[in-house]
């Protein structure tokens, strides 16, 4: 399964470029890649847009710190999906 987005633009929306690198159990689902987003959007939509198993629970870090999901994406970012562990 790949989970490459790629979107176009509409009018005079901004598309921005990150870079999206899943580390861990992510890996299985998602491959390195850029991506083009339109602006103004959170970590959360494009979680989403990747279309990851729903069982699968992930952290995002930016620059090796935390995001929270509800934070603006800013151009350029290098997104780290970090799969988290869960245990009994």
């Amino acid at each position: 399964m790949e989970c490459l987005m790629s979107l176009k633009p509409f009018g005079q929306t901004k598309v921005m470029k990150v870079s999206v690198r899943p580390i861990g159990t992510v890996k299985e689902f998602c491959r390195p890649h850029e991506l083009h987003i339109l602006g103004d959007e959170t970590y959360l939509q494009i979680l989403q847009q990747l279309d990851l198993p729903s069982a699968l629970k992930v952290t995002i870090f930016v620059n090796g710190k935390r995001k929270n999901i509800e934070d603006i994406v800013t151009p350029e970012e290098k997104i780290q999906l970090v799969s988290i562990l869960r245990g009994g």
